[in-house]
């Protein structure tokens, strides 16, 4: 295998990859938006922000189960959805990834095997009432974490990730996905959306329903992409001054693997 240690090459295999799900999209009337990081990159650097890895998107319900069920069904070569059906990954959201590609994401056994990916997330409603806001927040978060011990490589010399790791994987994988996905599972619709993988805090992340009703399209990398019309509410409620760049010790990746190109009789 040879390794991609280019930051063009790698962003070359995101773009493509975003591309491909862009094109279903507009082919199936599918709205989404880029998010997080990526939303902050398409906002100020009309690109993926340079020193960053991956990409997000995120898509409110009913656009979400469209896009996942014409996905699973694709016969594409090259692109495949991994989700919590797939061998060995124990994530509440799916990732799209390049098959001709393989990652290796250092203590973690959910890449493994696979390639480089593009996230894919959902808004779901949440309670209007604020103290109900958090108490859902804090459940998510510890879900979180029997989630990510479950990812974790059991393997490594780390004794107390061995013991988390066994701990969840004894409660296994079904039971804790069934109730992690219980907690969003709110009927009614109401004024808050909050996404099914938050990490910035609960008021940073609850965004406003009317914030999430219209899109439009701007500049990343070489095409025009979709994301909320309203993202400069909608970053500002998750990171401030987003448009200010953060000091220069900080503009690193958040994530630890190496890329490769498979071997074309893999």
């Amino acid at each position: 295998m040879k390794e991609i240690n280019n930051d063009d090459e790698m962003k070359k295999i995101l773009l493509d990859i975003l591309y491909y799900l862009d094109d279903i999209c507009k082919k199936n009337n599918i709205n989404y938006s880029l998010i997080g990081g990526s939303l902050i990159g398409a906002v100020r650097h009309n690109n993926i922000i340079p020193w960053d890895d991956d990409i997000d998107v995120i898509l409110t319900p009913n656009n979400y189960s469209k896009l996942i069920e014409i996905l699973k069904k694709s016969d594409n070569s090259r692109y495949k959805l991994l989700d919590y059906t797939t061998y060995n990954y124990n994530y509440p959201f799916p990732k799209l990834v390049d098959e001709k590609t393989y990652l290796k994401e250092n203590n973690m056994e959910i890449i493994n095997s696979y390639g480089v990916y593009l996230d894919i997330f959902k808004y779901n409603y949440i309670s209007n009432k604020k103290n109900i806001q958090k108490n859902k927040y804090k459940k998510i978060m510890k879900l979180k974490r029997l989630i990510r011990w479950l990812n974790y490589e059991s393997d490594s010399g780390n004794l107390k990730a061995k013991v988390q790791h066994f701990i969840s994987k004894v409660i296994g994988k079904e039971t804790v996905l069934k109730k992690y996905e219980k907690i969003f599972n709110l009927k009614e619709k109401t004024d808050f959306f909050i996404s099914n993988w938050p990490a910035y805090g609960v008021e940073h992340e609850v965004q406003k329903a009317e914030n999430l009703k219209e899109y439009t399209r701007i500049k990343f990398g070489d095409r025009k992409i979709m994301v909320f019309k309203e993202y400069d509410k909608i970053l500002k409620t998750t990171f401030g001054d987003y448009m200010k760049l953060p000091p220069k010790e900080k503009q690193i990746s958040n994530h630890d693997f190496k890329a490769y190109w498979r071997d074309k009789n893999e």
